[in-house]
């Protein structure tokens, strides 16, 4: 152990300051002081241990006499200690004395007629410095405070004056995230051509790792800052790249935009191979057989392989998405036939993409059931969810279908422009500021997907289909 480990701990316990990534527990016995039982008891052993050394020991044996005495004045004054110390030279853990006075003043305890703690809610603390977070943990043991543990998040958040980030609900316990400092927004100005760094930064510390699962659902009213975000996500995943066999070969995004608007544009100004993009159902399914063309070959060269646990992208394969903007409008002009066609292809590639290092990125305004609502068993394989607005403005409705949680569980709103929520792989739903484009989309988005056309065109990666789909369907 280095000398600066030991003054940083010698720091935290004389001048009790927390240590980042420590749990601390909380108890209203540290608010209430000494009991008066527990003083009593003191005195007495104390009085007892005096009398028998006095009148047995001093004289046959005065050290070990002493060294009792000693021991037990030792314990009385490290017993005051840690009560002075706890309740009044609390400026290194500010949350600790707020979250005491949070039992007492919220009655989440039990109190004797001589002033014991019978009983008291189970509650613990762990600030995370580098994150810039604190996780109150409250214990869930299927006692007396069993429902309160889950409905605490406003009034914590209103006790700590901190914004709330994200809930976790455990079997055993339920942790309420809460931010200590505030996030900056990314800003967008421009997005390198190329780079070999998997992620996708989102906010704070919120991304998607084309490494992991990233299909991916977006949803949000109109005008809520829903394309800017896909422009950005899409973007930065073209711009990434692998090599393989000495060759660079970009990450490929299949895009589909049934209302033909700006991501039509987009592919259209950029140069987009033609067997990429497209707007009708014939398109679509057109689109989706050449994804599922090369999921199936994927399959087979992962089958081949002697390595386990790893994706293709781990042994040099491109990442490929398939994008659907506002996906209820294309499959409300499926006919039965169709859709049962169209949900059986799209569940099998969000289904066995995160392997092969492909994945689904739906956007929609309303993630509801309806006729041109999305499957369950679809929506079940998308482990990414953003919702752009915040959580006052998203309906009950589409917060269980999105999140599967109550909205009354999501996080505070941080009231910006830009603001939304997003769940990661799986995890509780956290308050987002979308990146933010500080200059025209065009100018910083066209660059990119012409730069990443050029790279599929010259690796040969691109082809145009001879066959009517329209005329098949």
């Amino acid at each position: 152990m280095n000398s600066e480990v030991i003054k940083m701990r010698l720091k935290n316990h004389f001048f009790n300051l927390n240590e980042s990534g420590k749990v601390y527990l909380v108890s209203i016995e540290q608010r209430m002081g000494l009991s008066l039982r527990t003083l009593l008891k003191l005195l007495v052993w104390g009085f007892i241990l005096i009398l028998l050394c006095s009148v047995f020991m001093f004289d046959k044996a005065p050290f070990v006499s002493w060294l009792l005495i000693l021991g037990y004045l030792f314990i009385v004054g490290r017993t005051f200690y840690r009560k002075i110390k706890s309740k009044f030279f609390t400026s290194g853990k500010p949350y600790e004395a707020t979250l005491r006075n949070f039992i007492y003043k919220n009655n989440l305890f039990d109190a004797g007629s001589n002033g014991d703690i019978l009983n008291e809610i189970t509650l613990g603390y762990v600030e995370n410095k580098d994150a810039g977070t604190l996780s109150v943990i409250v214990g869930k043991d299927g006692g007396k405070y069993q429902e309160v543990a889950d409905n605490l998040a406003e009034k914590l958040a209103s006790a700590l004056k901190l914004d709330f980030y994200a809930k976790k609900s455990q079997i055993d316990s339920v942790v309420y995230v809460y931010r200590t400092v505030s996030v900056q927004r990314y800003a967008v100005d421009h997005i390198p051509l190329e780079s070999e760094d998997m992620r996708i930064k989102i906010y704070g510390d919120q991304e998607l790792s084309l490494r992991q699962n990233f299909s991916t659902l977006i949803s949000g009213a109109s005008g809520s800052g829903k394309s800017y975000f896909t422009y950005n996500i899409w973007a930065d995943i073209v711009s990434k790249y692998v090599v393989r066999d000495g060759k660079k070969y970009h990450a490929k995004a299949y895009v589909i935009d049934p209302k033909m608007s700006d991501i039509y544009k987009h592919c259209s100004l950029s140069g987009y191979p033609e067997n990429m993009y497209g707007s009708t159902v014939a398109d679509a399914f057109k689109i989706i057989r050449e994804f599922t063309e090369e999921l199936e070959k994927r399959k087979k060269i992962y089958a081949d392989i002697n390595e386990f646990d790893k994706t293709l992208l781990d042994l040099g394969y491109e990442p490929q998405i398939l994008l659907v903007d506002e996906y209820p409008s294309l499959v409300a002009q499926m006919d039965s036939k169709q859709l049962k066609d169209w949900e059986a292809k799209l569940g099998n590639i969000a289904r066995l993409s995160r392997q092969l290092s492909q994945g689904v990125i739906l956007i929609m305004q309303q993630a509801g059931a309806g006729d041109n609502g999305l499957p369950t068993a679809i929506r079940e394989q998308l482990v990414n969810r953003g919702f752009m607005g915040n959580s006052e403005s998203i309906s009950q409705q589409s917060s269980e279908m999105v999140f599967g949680q109550s909205k009354k569980d999501l996080p505070s709103p941080l009231f910006a422009v830009g603001e939304g929520l997003m769940s990661i792989d799986g995890n509780a739903p956290t308050a987002i500021l979308a990146p933010k484009f500080t200059a025209d989309v065009k100018t910083i988005v066209q660059p990119v997907l012409a730069n990443a056309v050029s790279n599929w065109k010259s690796s040969g990666e691109t082809k145009t289909s001879d066959i009517n789909w329209e005329e098949m369907l």
